[in-house]
């Protein structure tokens, strides 16, 4: 009797929702016959856990998703309106938003070329235009989505698929909470997207949202680097105060923000020009190239009163 309660227990798990193997985290959120009008998996799904599977599929871009902190990688194969008609969507699950940011962006910027239509799914998405909108990106949340289109049929909306795609991951449209906080005056916010990796390829920060800040110099960008959790970016900072050191003109001042002080660190670095930085709770705001550094004091302070107000949303 117990082992037919283990058995029967087992069969109602698999069968319901709570316990299905085909929805959610586990399998990428990718879609299942039935899910969408006219798409039939055929069968092949995969899903890559480890390292040496994933690099064998993703080629050469598999060191770009390890520097955005891949953490699992789903693929499958469909067909759409037909046998002909094959269609493979690819799902990456990033340690954080903005490493799933950061590989859309790198598609966008790269792959593209800026050249893609913008379309609104998820976070943010674009369309392939240049191959007659066979291929959709876009991302939510921590999640990547590649739509990737090569039948021989006519070439489909893909938006409709991918935003029903959308709708089965947890969460708001919300982009990274680093995109909101460059939403200020003197800043570009419109151009912002997520550094290729470490931000200024400085180990102890991680993939941040960057944009330029003509304002403050000919080559200035600003970058914002968030963090799990304040110690982290504790010691973050203290790398980062010990590297400016090493360079030359090192030295601080402060802003005062609400009758409290905040600390800015600066000094001449060899390949970013001069560089400022503060802290706030968990973020660390950069700025490189700076050739004003009245304006760039500005600028934290600005963003430093946006991470509050957005804060109190």
């Amino acid at each position: 009797m117990h082992k037919l309660f283990v058995v029967i227990l087992l069969i109602t798990f698999i069968t319901t929702g709570c316990g299905n193997p085909l929805a959610g985290t586990n399998t990428g959120f990718l879609p299942v016959d039935g899910d969408y009008p006219g798409l039939v998996a055929d069968g092949k799904r995969k899903t890559y856990l480890l390292e040496d599977d994933r690099d064998k599929y993703l080629g050469n871009n598999s060191v770009i998703f390890e520097n955005y902190g891949l953490l699992d990688f789903f693929h499958n194969s469909y067909t759409l309106n037909g046998p002909a008609n094959y269609l493979s969507i690819e799902s990456y699950h990033l340690n954080g938003d903005n490493g799933a940011a950061g590989v859309f962006y790198y598609f966008v910027r790269r792959k593209l070329m800026t050249k893609g239509k913008s379309v609104d799914v998820g976070s943010d998405g674009v369309l392939d235009v240049k191959n007659e909108g066979r291929n959709l990106y876009f991302y939510k949340g921590r999640w990547f989505f590649a739509l990737i289109y090569s039948g021989k049929g006519e070439v489909p909306d893909l938006l409709p698929l991918a935003r029903m795609i959308a709708a089965k991951i947890p969460g708001q449209n919300w982009k990274p909470k680093g995109f909101r906080y460059l939403e200020v005056d003197g800043i570009s916010s419109k151009y912002a997207y997520v550094s290729a990796g470490n931000a200024m390829n400085f180990a102890f920060l991680p993939p941040s949202v960057t944009t330029f800040v003509s304002s403050v110099g000919m080559e200035a960008n600003i970058y914002i680097s968030n963090f799990f959790d304040e110690d982290s970016a504790d010691e973050a900072a203290d790398a980062y105060r010990g590297l400016l050191r090493m360079g030359d003109n090192y030295k601080t001042t402060s802003i005062q923000i609400d009758g409290k002080k905040h600390e800015i660190y600066q000094a001449l670095d060899e390949k970013e020009g001069l560089l400022m930085f503060t802290m706030y709770r968990k973020v660390i705001i950069s700025i490189s190239h700076v050739e004003n550094t009245e304006l760039a004091t500005t600028l934290f302070e600005k963003v430093i009163r946006k991470i509050n107000e957005d804060s109190a949303r």
